[in-house]
Formats: structure tokens, C-alpha cells, sequence
């Protein structure tokens, strides 16, 4: 799996959410325990699974990856 440079995911972090997330704090559910299931609707190749997994570990999710980049 390819593992991203840390000051490339903080940018990436930074580019999409430079504040706060106004979603979240507004809906006051940032303590809330969460799930994300990604799921395609037809076949198709993975890819950025593994910087996507860093992405969300970065700030503290767990992740579980089921399938593989390619």
C-alpha cells in the first residue's frame, strides 16, 4: 500500500476543510460514532484506497480496507 508523505494529507485536509467543518459542528454531532461504507454501483478498479485510509487515520478513524488499489 502506498503511504503518503504527512504534509501531503495535511494539505490535502487543509484544502478541502481550511476552518471548521460547519456541517458537523452545526448538526452537533462531532462526538458521534460514525460509519462511511463505500460502495460502487457496477465493477470498477480501486484506486486512492490506501491514501483515503490515511486520510481518515490521520484524524483518528479506524479503518478496515476490503478491497485493493489496481
Amino acid at each position: 500500500m502506498l503511504h503518503a508523505p504527512l504534509s501531503f494529507l495535511e494539505s490535502l485536509l487543509s484544502d478541502d476543510c481550511p476552518y471548521e467543518d460547519l456541517t458537523t459542528e452545526g448538526l452537533g454531532i462531532g462526538r458521534r460514532i460514525g460509519r462511511v461504507i463505500a460502495a460502487p454501483k457496477a465493477e470498477g478498479i480501486v484506486a486512492g484506497i490506501g491514501i483515503a485510509a490515511q486520510l481518515f487515520e490521520l484524524r483518528g478513524v479506524r479503518t478496515k480496507i476490503l478491497a485493493e488499489d489496481g
